[in-house]
């Protein structure tokens, strides 16, 4: 997949390990987003570490406690480096279309992302592969 296309999603899949208390910081690049989702500090993104972070943002985002995110909900938190991938990546997570991501679609789309960046499919993503998509 080309690495335009790919990004907003990871951009969105990741925005949401952002503190959504305070206005997060601007990552330097796509590589320090990614780097947000390294739980255990090793420098390495594993999947789960991926997934676990990013399930437990879903409550957080969901500030009117619908059980969905809606656009303007997930832009409350994004900094306005990530916001402009947010409409993109929104309508790609958003599968029936109803405007609002459902905690199952939210669930199923950030795999989708970090999948298509861990190029050498190990369920890492290693310095090369989180550098590759700042490209």
């Amino acid at each position: 997949m080309n690495m335009k296309r790919l990004l907003p999603i990871l951009a969105l899949a990741l925005a949401a390990a952002l503190p959504v208390q305070a206005a997060p910081p601007t990552p330097a690049d796509l590589d320090d987003l990614l780097l947000s989702a390294d739980i255990d500090g090793d420098g390495l993104v594993t999947k789960e570490e991926f997934l676990e972070l990013r399930a437990a943002m879903f409550p957080a985002l969901d500030t009117d406690a619908s059980g969905s995110v809606s656009q303007s909900e997930l832009e409350a938190v994004l900094n306005d480096r990530i916001q402009r991938f947010s409409s993109k990546a929104f309508r790609k997570i958003d599968a029936d279309g109803d405007g609002a991501v459902s905690q199952k679609e939210w669930a199923g789309g950030p795999a989708r992302g970090f999948d298509l960046a861990d190029k050498n499919k190990d369920g890492v993503l290693n310095e090369a592969e989180r550098a590759r998509q700042d490209r």
